[in-house]
C-alpha cells in the first residue's frame, strides 16, 4: 500500500487548469476615490407595476381629445368670422343695390308763417303776463319717386328764444305720398315765464329789432317702400328762424331747418 502521506504524480484537474481572475490594483488614495456601486432592487413578479392594454387605449384617447381641444375651439371662431363677414359684404352689397334702385332722397322741411299772439306789452305791472300764443306754419316736402311716408301719432312743435321755450304743440297725423309736398298748421300754446325772461322779451319787443327763434319738429314715421313697410323712427329738425319783429304778424326775414337727425327706435 502506498503511504498516503508521501507525495504521488496526479493528473491535473480542471479546477487546476483554470485560471486564477486578474485583481484589479487598487487606486493609491482609496479615500479620495471611492468605489462606486450599483443599487439593485429585486422585486417580485406579481408586485411589478404594469398597465393594462384597455387602460393604455383609454390614456390614449384622453390624451387625443386634449390635443384636439384648441383645435376645436380654433375652427368654431374661424367660421364664426367667416360667416360675420360674409354677412357683412351680403348687407353691403343689398344695401347698395336698395340705393341704387330707389335713389332716396332726404325730406325737407321749411317754415312758412309765424303769428305771434299774447304779447302783454304793458308788463311789468303786478297782474300782467307774457303768455305768447304762435300760429304756425309747416312746409313738408317728400322728393322720393319711389318711397311713401306714414307721420304717425305723438308728434311735436316747440319755440325757443335764447334756450327758453316759448311755447309748444302737436303736429297732426298725416299720410304723405311719393313726390308730394304737404303744409300743415298748429297753434302752439304758450308756456308760463319768469320774470326775467319776461323782462328780456319786453326789451326785445320795444327795440323793435330782428329775433331769432328756434323751432324745434319731431315727428314719428314709417317708411314704405312698394308693399314693404318699416318700423316706427324719429325724424327731428332744428330750424333757425329770424323775424323782423317780436310782434303779431311778423316777417320771416330767414328760415334755415338743416339740422336734421334720424334715429331709429
Amino acid at each position: 500500500m502506498a503511504d498516503p502521506t508521501q507525495p504521488h504524480n496526479s493528473p491535473p484537474t480542471k479546477q487546476d487548469d483554470a485560471v486564477a481572475p486578474k485583481q484589479i490594483p487598487k487606486p493609491l488614495n482609496s479615500k479620495l476615490n471611492p468605489p462606486q456601486r450599483a443599487l439593485v432592487i429585486k422585486a417580485p413578479k406579481n408586485q411589478t407595476f404594469s398597465v393594462s392594454p384597455s387602460e393604455k387605449a383609454r390614456r390614449y384617447q384622453e390624451y387625443t381629445r386634449l390635443r384636439q381641444r384648441p383645435n376645436r375651439r380654433c375652427r368654431c371662431f374661424c367660421w364664426f368670422m367667416a360667416l360675420t363677414f360674409l354677412l357683412i359684404v351680403l348687407l353691403g352689397i343689398a344695401t347698395g343695390t336698395l340705393y341704387l334702385i330707389l335713389r332716396p332722397k332726404a325730406l325737407k322741411y321749411s317754415i312758412q308763417d309765424i303769428n305771434i299772439k299774447g304779447m302783454n306789452t304793458t308788463w311789468p305791472s303786478s297782474e300782467a303776463t307774457i303768455l305768447p300764443k304762435f300760429d304756425l306754419t309747416v312746409r313738408a316736402s317728400n322728393p322720393n319717386d319711389k318711397i311713401e311716408i306714414f307721420y304717425e301719432k305723438d308728434n311735436s312743435a316747440e319755440i325757443f328764444y335764447n334756450n327758453v321755450k316759448l311755447c309748444k304743440g302737436v303736429l297732426p297725423e298725416f299720410y304723405q305720398p311719393s313726390n308730394n309736398v304737404t303744409v300743415l298748421k298748429t297753434v302752439l300754446e304758450g308756456i308760463k315765464l319768469g320774470r326775467e325772461d319776461q323782462k328780456a322779451l319786453v326789451e326785445v319787443q320795444t327795440e323793435e329789432q330782428e329775433v331769432l327763434l328756434i323751432t324745434k319738429l319731431r315727428s314719428y314715421v314709417k317708411i314704405k317702400v312698394g308693399s314693404v313697410k318699416t318700423w316706427k323712427m324719429a325724424i327731428n329738425v332744428d330750424c333757425g328762424v329770424t323775424l323782423d319783429g317780436l310782434r303779431e304778424n311778423p316777417e320771416i326775414v330767414s328760415s334755415n331747418c338743416d339740422k336734421f337727425r334720424v334715429n331709429i327706435l
